[in-house]
């Protein structure tokens, strides 16, 4: 799995990103980490990228007030990045998380993607503040067959930390697998919720993968590798990325610093990996995100 087969469309992507700034931007490709060089060469493998790409109602001067400019921060200014780091990767599945623009950029993908989207659940204050993100789901409309999707809340009440579950058909390959992208707790001091979140996960793949097909769970863990969830994820599913690197995934500075690995891509025993795009080092991020070149 995890390697693109087809071209992106140039013509899906707006590309006027300059007049934000001085100088054009060159948005960092990571290198590519080869696990298998056999696996390389399958004919029907799979490119899949996670990403939280920030709701943009979270996306202010006063939540990240230590950005190298707040020209970062503007929506129509991420929004082509985001269009632009997308085309770079070419992946096949495209997972998002805190994603509130979904209709508009479904729009601009819809010559090659097709879209499943589930909102959290938030308080009627918060979605009177502008929060309506949640969990999207990008595929490649010609390459896979939707068979099923469903939404995954983790308690009763439907509060906002959720997963969407779906189940695709590859037409090269003719096999069926599932992708699970997720979003947990945020902050720390909520280990214990985030370890009851993930065993719930867990569980409800098991429900829902009788037949055992290849499962690939992405999300935003928000969860350092040594704590108890991930180290219950560990138990039944391989890590894409290795956990034992000092590899980061956020880098931002609220009410104390944070600079570390809280996003995963995991997979059952019957996935075979290819590569994976190595995760950036804390000495290769110069600024706390998001920033010009990491939107």
């Amino acid at each position: 799995m995890f390697k693109s087969l087809s071209k992106f469309e140039e013509d899906d992507v707006d590309f006027d990103i300059t007049p934000h700034i001085n100088q054009p931007l060159i948005l960092p490709k990571r290198k590519f980490v080869n696990v298998s060089q056999v696996v390389s060469k399958e004919p029907h493998a799979i490119r899949i990228m996670h990403w939280n790409v920030l709701a943009n109602s979270l996306c202010s001067p006063k939540a990240f007030p230590h950005v190298i400019d707040n020209r970062v921060l503007e929506e129509e200014f991420r929004f082509k990045l985001i269009q632009q780091e997308i085309h770079m990767y070419n992946p096949d599945i495209l997972c998002v998380v805190e994603m509130d623009c979904h209709e508009r950029l479904s729009e601009k993908l819809k010559g090659r993607y097709a879209c499943k989207f589930v909102q959290k659940n938030y308080p009627e204050d918060e979605v009177k503040n502008g929060r309506r993100d949640g969990c999207a789901l990008f595929y490649d409309k010609d390459r896979f067959d939707l068979l099923s999707s469903q939404p995954l809340y983790y308690d009763k009440t439907k509060q906002a930390q959720i997963a969407l579950y779906v189940t695709l058909k590859d037409l090269h390959s003719k096999k069926t697998f599932h992708v699970l992208s997720t979003h947990l707790k945020a902050k720390i001091g909520h280990e214990s919720r985030r370890e009851a979140q993930v065993k719930k996960l867990h569980a409800f793949i098991q429900q829902n993968n009788e037949k055992k097909h290849p499962c690939i769970i992405t999300g935003d863990f928000n969860e350092i590798p040594s704590e108890k969830a991930i180290r219950y994820m560990t138990q039944s599913y391989t890590s894409i990325y290795p956990t034992t690197t000092m590899a980061i995934t956020t880098y931002k500075k609220r009410d104390h610093e944070s600079k570390r690995m809280i996003d995963y891509m995991f997979h059952t025993s019957n996935v075979k990996v290819a590569g994976y795009y190595q995760l950036p080092l804390p000495e290769e991020l110069e600024y706390r995100l998001p920033t010009f070149n990491y939107p």
